[in-house]
């Protein structure tokens, strides 16, 4: 039954979201196609004006909310009725505890405090886009972009018969609003969970590597460990990171169209106040929409960086001997790691992802946009 009420009320919130053209990527009304529209121009109680409130249907709502759709099935199924994983998930946390206790080294701090800050961050996350969702409502309120009456228009496909009562607007308003606070903590569930999951790997590392520099532990036991920990990154590359991806075209396709849409503020706003307000509005949704697009993404880096430190302090270990092993047994174990260490990858849109790959995507992007932006290619038009 609880599903079946999640379902409901992300198609309410879509469907709703769609009605009120409040895209959560671009909140103010865009111009017509190579018309640049003055302030002198405005007049809200013309119906003409409302002909491109909601333009780009299909890619700014249709595509969006079937990648959600994905996304959050494909999680459903995931965690609610594949067992394999919802054990897998059971067994890397008893494990957590299993290694901190038989760990030499007090101080590898827990992943306790770690989990804490990403839950932490999650709300906050989810409360300043829900400030920026009613500051979308209120700016338009100011700025005219509603009905005459004053209050956010709603299609006239809802409104069968005529105008909607105030009274039913403000319900429907609402419900929007409400909506979109169901969405956003369904993509902190999912960055959050995978996000908490490549943190517990990481501790799972630190602590492996700990036992492995001390020799605490025989070489062929440490083969097993390395290739049970493998066994929990697989698990979470091939499963639950295709929901994980699927989001993360969410979010960076939000991010990026918040940003483009960045030039077009002025042209939008009707009064300098409201200007200021559609601006700050979308600076937020850009830097927020970056945030959780950023934070999954780095999660995964992290723990391929913490592989790729075990690695080398295995390879090191052996190569000074390793307690009673033989030659050819650290021959063996070698020839194991080499072969192991490149399929053992946290991944995302299937491919390993690593700190240098976000850094050099984000440089690129820096690169590209300056240049263009100089040659007024780009342009933004601020208060």
């Amino acid at each position: 039954m609880y599903p079946l009420i999640v379902i409901g009320i992300l198609i309410t919130a879509n469907l709703l979201q769609f009605a009120s053209c409040l895209s959560r990527s671009r909140p103010f009304y865009g111009t017509a196609p190579g018309h640049v529209q003055t302030r002198t121009e405005v007049n809200c109680t013309d119906p003409d004006r409302h002909v491109n409130m909601c333009s780009n249907p299909i890619s700014s709502y249709l595509l969006l909310d079937i990648m959600y759709a994905l996304g959050y099935f494909y999680t459903l199924y995931i965690f609610r009725y594949n067992e394999e994983e919802i054990e897998s998930v059971e067994t890397l946390i008893t494990n957590i505890f299993r290694l901190n206790t038989a760990g030499t080294n007090n101080k590898i701090r827990p992943p306790k405090k770690t989990l804490r800050a990403i839950l932490i961050f999650g709300i906050i996350w989810v409360l300043l886009q829900c400030v920026t969702n009613i500051l979308v409502i209120v700016a338009r309120i100011l700025d005219c972009h509603v009905t005459a009456k004053g209050r956010v228009g709603f299609s006239t496909w809802i409104a069968v018969g005529g105008e909607l009562p105030i009274t039913v607007m403000y319900v429907l308003t609402v419900l929007v609003v409400l909506g979109f606070i169901g969405m956003d903590m369904m993509f902190l569930a999912v960055s959050a969970n995978y996000g908490a999951q490549c943190e517990m790997l990481i501790f799972l590392f630190r602590c492996f590597n700990e036992k492995i520099q001390a020799r605490a532990i025989p070489l062929e036991e440490a083969k097993k460990e390395y290739h049970r920990i493998g066994k929990y990154i697989d698990s979470l590359g091939k499963r639950f990171a295709v929901a994980m991806s699927l989001m993360e075209v969410i979010f960076i396709a939000q991010a990026v169209v918040s940003f483009i849409s960045l030039y077009d503020v002025k042209n939008s706003a009707t009064n300098g106040t409201t200007e200021k307000l559609f601006f700050t509005v979308g600076m937020s949704y850009v830097f927020l929409w970056f945030v959780i697009a950023m934070f999954p993404l780095t999660q995964a880096a992290r723990l391929n960086s913490a592989c790729n430190t075990t690695v080398q302090v295995l390879l090191d270990v052996c190569v000074f001997h390793y307690r009673d092993a033989s030659q050819s047994d650290i021959n063996l174990f070698i020839s194991y790691m080499t072969l192991h260490s490149k399929q053992t990858k946290a991944r995302l849109f299937y491919l390993p992802i690593y700190i240098g790959h976000i850094f050099g995507l984000l440089a690129v992007a820096f690169t590209v946009f300056v240049p263009l932006s100089e040659l007024d290619i780009i342009k933004f038009r601020l208060w």
